[in-house]
């Protein structure tokens, strides 16, 4: 099911250390076995394509964060995990263009297959824009090589319904356009979480899991509501990411073209892997 493979997560992290990569053998170009499929959700949009290099079967998938300036990639493919992992990753864009990152590796709904997710600025979003070659490996996971056909359509269409996100969550259209920033934490967000704020019942059951939430950021810098976009699949959890963050989370509150400070959502994710 397109669904299934299209539950992405995002997950923030540091490198963790090992040396990534870069003298294999080249990858071969994969080919499209599908078209672009554009889904659009209450809480995200998506684009994903899956691709066949020889014997390997997988799919790649774009999704902007809203808020942020980056955009999930995500590959899936053929392959079981049973717990979430991080592993070093890397990726080119076009012409000798090397990036070092970490991927978050997670099992799917789908018996036997697993997703791999990483994120890239929007800046290299416009560098594929110009040169449509993309190059993704990780130190125990999955290379793919793609050329992404028909890509600009497929951003400008992500685009339109990110916006169409944000006027959900409350940030008109027309407030859009004279928008010069978004919210920004005032110190970086797994600051206001600690392993005391692990549920009891939760530890002891060894629950971990990723949310993905969203706040209102007031005009005064700080957060209003909150609501899981993406659930841990368990309840204290999500519950305790919007308790902790919403009475610890400061923000500079996003501002027009003119200085003025405005109301906005917000989104961000906590990993419970690394409270436990």
């Amino acid at each position: 099911m397109v669904r299934a493979w299209l539950s992405f997560v995002l997950v923030w992290g540091a490198f963790l250390g090992r040396t990534a990569p870069v003298a294999a053998a080249p990858t071969p170009i994969a080919q499209p076995t599908s078209k672009w499929i554009i889904e659009f959700e209450h809480e995200r949009c998506t684009a994903a394509r899956a691709y066949s290099g020889g014997t390997r079967e997988f799919a790649i998938g774009f999704e902007p964060k809203p808020t942020s300036p980056v955009m999930n990639v995500i590959v899936q493919v053929p392959k079981a995990l049973d717990v979430l992992a991080k592993w070093n990753a890397w990726y080119s864009i076009g012409a000798g263009r090397f990036v070092k990152d970490v991927v978050t590796a997670t099992p799917s709904t789908k018996p036997g297959v697993s997703r791999y997710n990483l994120t890239i600025g929007r800046d290299e979003v416009e560098h594929l824009l110009q040169n449509p070659d993309l190059q993704i490996g990780t130190d125990q996971g999955p290379r793919v090589h793609v050329r992404l056909a028909d890509f600009p359509e497929v951003i400008k269409t992500l685009n339109e319904c990110e916006a169409g996100l944000l006027a959900d969550w409350g940030l008109a259209r027309e407030t859009q356009g004279t928008l010069k920033s978004f919210p920004k934490t005032i110190a970086p967000e797994g600051v206001y979480f600690s392993s005391e704020d692990y549920p009891p019942k939760a530890y002891l059951r060894d629950a971990i899991g990723i949310v993905e939430a969203r706040v209102t950021v007031n005009t005064h810098g700080r957060a209003v509501d909150c609501h899981i976009m993406q659930t841990s699949g368990h309840k204290d959890l999500d519950d305790a990411t919007c308790a902790a963050f919403v009475k610890r989370a400061r923000f500079e509150p996003a501002r027009d073209k003119s200085g003025n400070a405005l109301m906005s959502p917000y989104v961000f994710t906590v990993n419970w892997v690394s409270y436990l």
